[in-house]
């Protein structure tokens, strides 16, 4: 059955639902395969007898390029050990990464293994994805890149055998925290029972946020299926209506909660449908009216320069994600970028006419501020720019 996985905000899952066999600590570490040294390239590429970290990323990666800046710090605390190399690891093809290398800072050696033999070794099924291998070839610790310290590296490089625990961070309460990975397990559960056909949960509503969502929707012959973890209700009913969150107006003791549920239907299989039951079990409705509002608007300036990233017609996944500081697609439909520029400026997109909208696209850009999206979009051949334009807001209320 045809799916589409998005996890935007802490990881990019390579395989949604799949819990493979793990790296462990204190085991040997797997054969590294290069296929190209692109930058920072050392003196020697001989990695036997180092200490090496490995940081598995991806040009497509929002959270990955997050994370970039802290393990530039890393490295740069670790110049003066000959012992130790860094490299950042991906499996794309060179010029894809040459683009964006020239446009990010990377003090890592940034490597590529197109035969993707190096992220099977090594169990990689979510990107940031960071491996510490000691002088021995032993694992001594794996983890999200960003929970990498500069104090466990110079532990395991001064051999200290006690066990390095990952240190994540997250500001989900203890409670919370243990809440939604059991709601998610049991939603996954339920949402690959074949025969379970017709199914509907909502869990707690509360104000801290999860971020996943899995589903299964618009396929000719499939049944539309959902369940989200603790994602912000407002952006849920944005998704549903196609429209931005600041065209959606809640109520004050909803405005800033998350929601999460589970839907299953043979029958009533359109997003609308989904969107009324939750609405139904909500105790909501919705009218419209127009207003005029701030907008970003969108234009291509230079189609040619475009059309450079139009996307392989070889590539057969589509990804996007987006964090604090990056939104990418890859081989992906450009409408993910404009989701991720609105849920960031809180403003709606809006996009001159024109036929390239519609291709796949393989682009990466800043929308960390204003000024920053502006700069990032140039090199793409597309300008922005700020106007006003009436749109339909749409406001929800308690039902009587």
């Amino acid at each position: 059955m045809p799916k589409k996985y998005s996890f935007l905000v802490f990881v990019c899952l390579l395989a949604p639902f799949v819990s493979p066999a793990q790296l462990k600590v204190g085991e040997q570490a797997p054969e590294i395969f290069i296929t190209n040294w692109i930058k920072n390239v050392p003196k020697s590429n001989d990695l036997k007898g180092k200490f090496v970290i490995m940081d598995f990323w991806a040009t497509w990666c929002a959270p990955c390029l997050e994370s970039m800046p802290h393990m530039n710090n890393l490295v740069n605390k670790n110049k003066s050990k000959s012992n130790l190399i860094f490299l950042a690891v991906t499996d794309e093809k060179v010029d894809k990464m040459n683009w964006l290398l020239k446009r990010i800072p990377f003090s890592a050696a940034v490597v590529t293994d197109t035969t993707r033999q190096t992220g099977e070794n090594f169990m990689v099924s979510s990107i940031p994805f960071c491996v510490v291998i000691d002088d021995k070839n032993i694992i001594r610790w794996t983890g999200h890149s960003a929970n990498l310290t500069n104090e466990t590296i110079d532990k395991i490089i001064e051999g200290e055998t006690e066990s390095l625990v990952e240190k994540t961070k997250s500001s989900l309460p203890d409670e919370t925290k243990t809440m939604y990975n059991t709601l998610y397990d049991r939603y996954a559960r339920y949402y690959e029972d074949e025969d379970l056909k017709e199914y509907f949960s909502m869990g707690p509503i509360i104000p801290e946020k999860f971020g996943a969502d899995f589903l299964n929707g618009g396929i000719k012959n499939f049944p539309y299926n959902q369940f989200v973890v603790g994602d912000r209700l407002v952006r849920r009913l944005s998704i549903f209506l196609d429209v931005a969150e600041n065209q959606i107006l809640l109520p004050d003791n909803l405005s800033n909660f998350c929601i999460s549920y589970c839907y299953k239907s043979q029958v009533k299989n359109k997003k609308e449908q989904v969107m009324d039951t939750i609405l139904h079990s909500l105790n909501l409705k919705y009218s419209i009216s127009d207003s005029l509002i701030d907008v970003i608007q969108l234009k291509v300036l230079q189609k040619e320069t475009l059309k450079r990233f139009l996307a392989d017609s070889t590539a057969r996944v589509s990804r996007s994600s987006s964090s604090d500081t990056y939104a990418a697609i890859d081989y992906d439909d450009f409408s993910k970028l404009t989701r991720a520029i609105e849920e960031r400026f809180q403003k709606v997109v809006v996009m001159k006419p024109d036929s390239i909208w519609n291709r796949k696209m393989s682009l990466t850009i800043k929308i960390d501020n204003i000024k920053n999206l502006i700069t990032s979009l140039k090199p793409y051949g597309i300008k922005m720019t700020m106007i006003k334009k009436k749109l339909p807001v749409y406001r929800f209320v308690l039902r009587n």
